[in-house]
């Protein structure tokens, strides 16, 4: 996801990182207070371009994800998470990188549809609020996780 979003937001001229899991995106960007602004107004109207995204483009940042964490792909691995919940819900937020291979574009939109919304989002600064923010995040209801029924 973050991949796909940074790429439609090129050239970034700020420090910047993303982590994914189940059902949080958490963006990270260092700069000048304007910097910043500038880098979070982009990335919100990056989410509303996800449709532009192609099969080859997915393709690419999945090649890229790989690279990255090689040993992730050589077979589903589980965490804690798994361990405790199975294979459904969160529990499938550590079972491994194979998953993420299997996406497919229309997954990774119906993702961004679901919790990337002006009402699930909290952001934090740790300076000036910046004057260049402008951020333009589709509107719809709380998007709550399914919480795995307890034995």
């Amino acid at each position: 996801m973050e991949h796909l979003l940074f790429r439609l937001m090129e050239p970034i001229s700020v420090e910047h990182s993303a982590v994914v899991d189940d059902n949080s995106l958490t963006v990270y960007a260092s700069g000048s207070a304007d910097e910043v602004g500038q880098f979070f107004s982009d990335f919100t109207r990056s989410i509303g371009r996800l449709g532009e995204v192609t099969e080859q483009d997915l393709k690419f940042e999945k090649r890229i994800i790989r690279i990255e964490h090689p040993n992730n792909f050589d077979e589903p691995s589980a965490g804690l998470l798994t361990y405790r919940y199975g294979l459904h819900g969160v529990g499938l937020a550590n079972f491994g990188a194979p998953s993420t291979m299997d996406m497919t574009r229309q997954e990774v939109i119906d993702w961004a549809a679901w919790w990337l919304r002006a009402d699930n989002t909290s952001l934090a600064f740790s300076q000036t609020l910046p004057a260049t923010l402008d951020l333009l995040l589709p509107r719809g209801p709380v998007a709550h996780t399914e919480q795995p029924k307890r034995c």
